[in-house]
C-alpha cells in the first residue's frame, strides 16, 4: 500500500492511491491518471484542507506555512 504522509482521508476508488485528485500518481490504467497534478479540477477542490482550509486540498505551496500539506515547489 502507498504511504500517506499528508494524511489524506480518502484513497482513489479505482486504484487506491492518495490523493484522490487526478495526476501522475495514479496507475496508468486508472481513469484519474494524467501527466500533471490537477490543481484546478472539480475533484481537487471538492474539499478544503483539513489542517488549514486551503483549496485545493492536495499538498502544495498554497497551504499555510505551518500546515502539514505545505510543500515548496
Amino acid at each position: 500500500m502507498q504511504a500517506n504522509p499528508f494524511q489524506y482521508d480518502d484513497s482513489c476508488k479505482h486504484c487506491g492511491v492518495w490523493p484522490i485528485s487526478e495526476g501522475p500518481h495514479h496507475d496508468e490504467d486508472c481513469p484519474r491518471h494524467q501527466s500533471d497534478m490537477a490543481y484546478d479540477s472539480e475533484l481537487s477542490r471538492k474539499y478544503p484542507c483539513k489542517f488549514c482550509g486551503a483549496l485545493p486540498f492536495i499538498a502544495g505551496p498554497h497551504h499555510k506555512k505551518d500546515c502539514l500539506r505545505r510543500v515548496e515547489v
